[in-house]
């Protein structure tokens, strides 16, 4: 994730564009490109609309992953432009469309039953960009090998703070303008 100097990764009215670098996310799409699937929750999806593909690199779009729980999330979203496969999992229905799998899982074990579809469908690497609240369940469920953190010289001064994590933390390197920095689990 990228966050401000201050640890926030959005404003209060959650407004998130463009925290990080024009280096820091050229980075992050030649990420998106070498990875199998990139994930966000509903409120990412629903609020920054993003595309979730691989604008500022060149290679294969992965697939995208959205957690939809109440199935709430506009269909008139990019995520689900049905230009890429993509899956949302949900707790109320399964169907499959042309590049679009509703999934449903359980409520109990709801991360895991994720990761497990995903492994069944032979997808071995998942980039989880955000929100705040979903990033904060993968590292709470330590469901993640390692965590990037793009660090930005903007403050916001108040906002949506960023995750908390503990763990190995490697050597800083800059990154454009920013700072990354990269964890490891204990």
């Amino acid at each position: 994730w990228a966050e401000t100097a201050d640890g926030f990764i959005a404003r209060e009215n959650f407004e998130s564009k463009w925290i990080s670098s024009d280096y820091s996310r050229q980075l992050v799409h030649r990420w998106r490109s070498e990875e199998d699937a990139i994930l966000v929750g509903s409120t990412t999806a629903k609020l920054d609309n993003p595309a979730l593909n691989v604008r500022d690199w060149s290679g294969r779009n992965p697939t995208r992953v959205v957690i939809d729980r109440f199935l709430r999330l506009d269909e008139s979203l990019k995520v689900f432009d049905r230009t890429q496969p993509t899956l949302c999992y949900n707790l109320l229905r399964h169907d499959e469309h042309s590049n679009l799998i509703r999934v449903r899982v359980d409520e109990q074990e709801f991360l895991p039953q994720v990761i497990h579809d995903l492994y069944r469908r032979n997808i071995q690497s998942v980039l989880v960009e955000g929100g705040s609240q979903t990033l904060q369940r993968f590292i709470d469920a330590r469901l993640w090998d390692e965590a990037c953190i793009f660090r930005s010289t903007v403050s916001f001064g108040k906002g949506i703070s960023a995750p908390v994590i503990r763990g190995n933390r490697l050597p800083e390197v800059s990154c454009g303008e920013d700072r990354l920095v990269r964890i490891l689990p204990d």
